[in-house]
This record gives structure tokens, C-alpha cells and sequence, in this order.
């Protein structure tokens, strides 16, 4: 008997509980949300492809010239520009060269004008002697003798040209070489490895650093030759984080190699992520979703309508003025919505903005048309 008594009262108590909870929501005023209408749209089927993030520009840079390392002005996990110093090497002999090199130039400049000043002046005493020419005093072979000075002037001064040319040549081959003692970034990137240290020495064409251009990542997938046939360039395929994230890529290239062994040809897609998932690395996975055969009609649901419960998936239903919520079965998405394989028909209107403070049964305020 006392059993009884004590499973009635427990009984009265949860009942005016549930009278309780239910004033209480209906008390509340009504939410505001937006809504959107659960529709039908033609979707392809797609297939789940394991892929990869790959860097579109990478690589070595190397020592373009033989000589020891003064300084190294990077490390490993360092973020370079375009045009940054990397490395230097030991100019100093380089330097001295060009001193005595631009020595030359100078030298070889002044025989330049002395040669154009003494045929310059032989061009003078020819004139003089021009104008005795008829003359009875005329001196025939001081004439003859400065015709043929001014002939061995030119020469001298086309030698003196060509040693200067020579010289310059000289002295910019040595600007050159300073220059590449320079080891300079050929893009903007991270270092990944530095292969050399300060004091040893390098050869023309010795690795330095490798450098990845992070920023510039795209998707590359192996998919097998017999589905290539629904791809074509520009496609837009679903992309998977390993978070889960969802977001979309666009196919760039589809080579036309095939991997023997594997069957399968390289798709290249260009990823369309948020910032705020950054930072992606390369090697990272990632899934592609690769649509195959025809579209066929299907009901869509707006992805940002569901919500994750215990591990299941539910929407809220706007209904009569109040929040219904109802689990809801989902498929695959292509953009902003997702297939729907149970739980809602085409026509219904769910809730996408404001569900993340909705209570079941609580009344809603529709603060926008659906949206298409």
C-alpha cells in the first residue's frame, strides 16, 4: 500500500512538471528566425574520393655560383617574400676584382682619349700641310708622312675602344657575380629545409633552401579513369576537411595521364575555403565528392536548417506558428543544401537562423520569405 501511495505522488509530480515546462515555453515570446523551404532540385549522385592538398609552386633554390657561405638569414619555418635575402655568399675577392676591374676601365678610358687627342692632332697638322699644297715650299713628303699617321690614329683609337669595351664587359660580368653571392627567394613561401650552413662551402648549382608557396594549395585527386568521363573543367564538387567541414572546389585540369598500376588519372581542383580554416598544410586529406552519371530530381533540404543532437541529425519545422523539432535523414550536398533521404517533404519550412536557441513546441516569429 505505502508503495503505491509513493508511485502515485511521483506520478502527480512529474505530471505538474510537464504542466510547468509547457507554460513555461509558451510563455516565452516569440523567437525570430529565419526560414527556408525544404525543395526539390535536380542533383547528381556523387562518390567519395580520398585526395590530397598539394602546393602549386615549390622547389629548390640553389647556389647560382662557387664560393663559401658568409651568412644564412633564415630558418626552417620562416615566411620569405619574393626578393628576400636568403643567404650570402663570401664576396670579398669578388669586390677586390672589381676594384682593379673598374682600375682597367679607367685606364683603358684615358688611352681612349689620349688616342682620339693625338689623332686629333694629327688631323691638324694634315689641314696645315693641305694649305702649302700649292705652294713651292711645299713639303710632299711631310704630307705623305701625316696621311699616314692619321691612318695609324684611327687604328689606335679602335684598340683603344676595344680594350675599353673589353673592360666594361669585364666589370659587369663582375657585378654579376656579386650579385649572386646573393641567394634571393624566387617566390613568396615558407622554408622547409635548409640544406646548407654558414662557413661551407657551395657549389654552382648546390641546393640552398626549399621553399613551398603555402598560399597557393589545390586539391589533387586520383580518380579512377572509368568515372573521368562525367568530369569536365570547371565542375563543382563538394569538399570534406578532415574537422568535417564542408566547402567546394572547382575541378582546374584533369590530366591526361593514366597511372597504370592504379587506373587512375589526376584531377586538380581548386579549394574555395573560409579563412578561418586556415591554416591547411600540404600532404593534408581531404575528401572530394565526385559527381557521376545524370541528375535526377531530388528533395534538398538548406544545410544551416540542421542541427546535431546526441549524435543525430534534427531540423525545426515551422508549423502553425510554433518550432516542431523532427529528426531528419540527410544525404549528400552539393553547395549550401543537403539531400534529403527521410523526414521532411518538399514544400516544408524549416528553420536556419535562430534554431540554435529553439526549444520544442516554442513559438516563432518568421522574419524573412524563403529564401531561394
Amino acid at each position: 500500500m505505502l508503495r503505491i501511495t509513493i508511485l502515485t505522488f511521483i506520478s502527480f509530480c512529474s505530471f505538474c512538471i510537464l504542466i510547468v515546462s509547457g507554460h513555461s515555453i509558451q510563455a516565452q515570446p516569440p523567437a525570430l528566425v529565419e526560414v527556408d523551404e525544404v525543395r526539390i532540385q535536380p542533383l547528381a549522385q556523387s562518390v567519395p574520393f580520398t585526395a590530397q592538398l598539394v602546393e602549386k609552386q615549390s622547389g629548390v633554390v640553389a647556389s647560382r655560383m662557387n664560393g663559401p657561405v658568409k651568412k644564412i638569414y633564415v630558418e626552417v619555418g620562416d615566411r620569405v617574400k619574393a626578393g628576400s635575402l636568403i643567404a650570402k655568399l663570401d664576396d670579398s675577392l669578388i669586390k677586390l676584382e672589381g676594384k682593379r676591374l673598374e682600375a682597367s676601365l679607367n685606364e683603358s678610358q684615358a688611352q681612349v682619349d689620349l688616342s682620339k687627342a693625338e689623332g686629333e692632332l694629327r688631323k691638324q697638322e694634315l689641314r696645315r700641310l693641305e694649305r702649302l699644297r700649292n705652294s713651292v715650299a711645299f713639303p710632299k713628303s711631310n704630307y705623305e708622312d701625316a696621311q699616314q699617321k692619321i691612318i695609324i690614329s684611327r687604328k689606335s683609337i679602335g684598340v683603344a675602344l676595344a680594350r675599353k669595351e673589353a673592360s666594361a664587359a669585364d666589370l659587369d660580368l663582375n657585378k654579376l657575380r656579386l650579385e649572386w653571392t646573393q641567394v634571393i627567394a624566387p617566390f613568396s613561401g615558407v622554408i622547409t629545409e635548409i640544406y646548407t650552413e654558414r662557413g661551407s662551402w657551395l657549389s654552382t648549382g648546390q641546393n640552398v633552401v626549399y621553399i613551398i608557396n603555402d598560399k597557393d594549395i589545390e586539391v589533387s585527386a586520383a580518380v579512377p579513369t572509368d568515372r573521368i568521363a562525367s568530369l569536365s573543367p570547371g565542375m563543382v564538387a563538394p569538399l570534406i576537411l578532415e574537422d568535417g567541414t564542408r566547402h567546394k572546389a572547382i575541378i582546374r585540369a584533369i590530366l591526361p595521364k593514366e597511372n597504370a598500376a592504379t587506373r587512375t588519372r589526376q584531377v586538380l581542383l581548386t579549394p574555395y575555403i573560409e579563412k578561418k580554416f586556415s591554416p591547411l598544410a600540404t600532404g593534408q586529406s581531404v575528401t572530394i565528392e565526385i559527381p557521376i552519371g545524370q541528375k535526377e530530381e531530388a528533395v534538398t533540404v538548406h544545410k544551416d536548417a540542421v542541427v546535431r543532437l546526441g549524435g543525430r541529425s534534427f531540423v525545426y519545422v515551422a508549423l502553425s506558428g510554433m518550432a516542431q523539432l523532427r529528426p531528419v535523414t540527410t544525404g549528400s550536398a552539393i553547395n549550401n543544401r543537403f539531400r534529403v533521404l527521410g523526414g521532411l517533404g518538399a514544400g516544408e519550412l524549416v528553420v536556419i537562423r535562430g534554431n540554435e536557441r529553439l526549444q520544442p513546441g516554442q513559438s516563432i516569429k518568421i522574419s524573412n520569405e524563403a529564401q531561394d
